[in-house]
């Protein structure tokens, strides 16, 4: 189920955080505040896809640890560990506790390019790549196409 805000609700909803003289004020303005300029608000505004939801970044955008991703590539990489000292993928799946599946689909985060991984774990990342982005698309195993592939977004 999908809402819809209303241009009177995203008003209402930044109001809110406004001090109450500023609030009154903003709510009730005399005639002389009503100036073009009163009434222009010149921001910038981006909608970015995010999953399953569309989220509004007002200005500009500030970083955001995804801390699903985080922990996701920290266990892929975690996984590849494993099996390079030595334990199967049924080892290491049953010690997780997660599906084979699952386990093929998350194990390329272990792999993402150096300079990848410091804008995730910076929180600089698209806001668009999310774990269940990159488990539904994948990863190539090449840096340059992850780079071209998660630049596009």
């Amino acid at each position: 189920m999908r809402k819809r805000i209303t241009d009177s609700q995203f008003v209402a909803s930044l109001l809110a955080d406004a001090p109450a003289a500023e609030l009154s004020t903003a709510l009730v303005p005399q005639p002389r505040q009503l100036t073009p300029d009163a009434l222009a608000w010149a921001e910038t505004l981006t909608l970015k896809r995010r999953g399953v939801e569309t989220r509004m970044i007002i200005g500009a955008e500030t970083a955001q640890l995804d801390a699903t991703l985080l922990r996701n590539v920290n266990g892929a990489r975690r996984w590849y560990q494993q099996i390079v000292g030595g334990a199967t993928i049924n080892q290491v799946t049953t010690q997780a506790g997660i599906s084979k599946r699952h386990f093929k689909a998350m194990i390329t985060l272990a792999f993402l390019a150096p300079d990848l991984l410091a804008k995730i774990t910076s929180g600089m990342q698209p806001v668009a790549i999310t774990s269940e982005w990159l488990k539904t698309n994948g990863v190539p195993a090449d840096w340059n196409a992850q780079r071209t592939l998660l630049g596009s977004l």
